[in-house]
């Protein structure tokens, strides 16, 4: 709400837009129907479960719902790049956790910003872990561990599968052998994103149709090697940093753009 509410500053720097409403429910609004000539309406979606809600009548960059289905479960999006002939960006996933060789990370496939994410050093913590609330029962997969102090996400924003801006950031964490929280973080610095990088990262997203905001997740192995992590379909929470506003400023003026032409 202070990045992209009525107040915020980055709106001074696109005087088309006319008038900003901020909705935290979108459930219990009805976005007005506006009746001046030249005035269109265009809604921005947030987050995911905002994506759904949204109204069709109005102009907005967002993802089909098969691209969202795919997303949202992080087997499925292993699946799909398995599917797709891009199996190598994944991280091996490991069907029989008894023999499979640790650490791991166990990942919820249903859970979303950093919710359900845990590092495995052993066969016996994976039981003691699903004897937790948050895992007991629950779908979940085991990931090849990526090591490394270095955790890097680009920001897109695309269309129709097209990358028509991105920005990228790498994170310093305190350990090797963690998963990235905001607590662990000891740095984050902007970096450029290599052609060759955002060349696989558009051949994830072209079959997708993608349109709309999002953020990929990714490591590069002790051999050079990219593994995507995840792919959110939507901002992501570097991106609404005061000091990274004139960076979203960049991506409001391109959804703005795509969305009405």
């Amino acid at each position: 709400m202070d990045a992209l509410g009525p107040n915020a500053k980055l709106w001074i720097n696109i005087p088309a837009v006319k008038e900003i409403i901020a909705i935290s429910n979108i459930h219990d609004y009805q976005i007005p129907e506006i009746q001046e000539a030249g005035i269109k309406t265009v809604v921005i979606p947030l987050m995911e479960g905002h994506i759904y809600a949204s109204p069709k009548q109005f102009f907005s960059l967002a993802p089909e719902t098969s691209a969202l289905l795919i997303l949202a479960n992080k087997y499925e999006f292993h699946k799909y790049l398995v599917s797709t002939g891009l199996h190598y960006l994944s991280p091996r996933i490991n069907s029989n956790p008894k023999t499979a060789l640790y650490p791991l990370i166990a990942k919820r496939v249903d859970l979303y910003a950093g919710n359900g994410i845990a590092y495995l050093d052993s066969y016996d913590s994976l039981l003691k872990l699903l004897r937790q609330d948050l895992w007991f029962q629950k779908p979940i997969m085991l990931q090849e561990y990526i090591t490394g102090e270095l955790e890097h996400v680009c920001h897109l924003v695309c269309k129709n599968g097209e990358i028509l801006w991105h920005a990228g950031f790498v994170f310093t964490l305190t350990e090797a052998s963690i998963i990235r929280t905001p607590s662990n973080i000891q740095s984050i610095s902007r970096v450029n994103i290599t052609k060759e990088v955002l060349s696989q990262f558009s051949a994830c997203l072209k079959p997708l149709n993608f349109s709309g905001p999002c953020n990929i997740d990714f490591k590069f192995t002790p051999y050079g090697e990219l593994k995507i992590l995840e792919i959110n379909p939507r901002f992501g929470g570097t991106l609404l940093l005061e000091e990274n506003r004139d960076l979203l400023e960049e991506a409001i003026k391109h959804i703005l753009e795509a969305a009405l032409n």
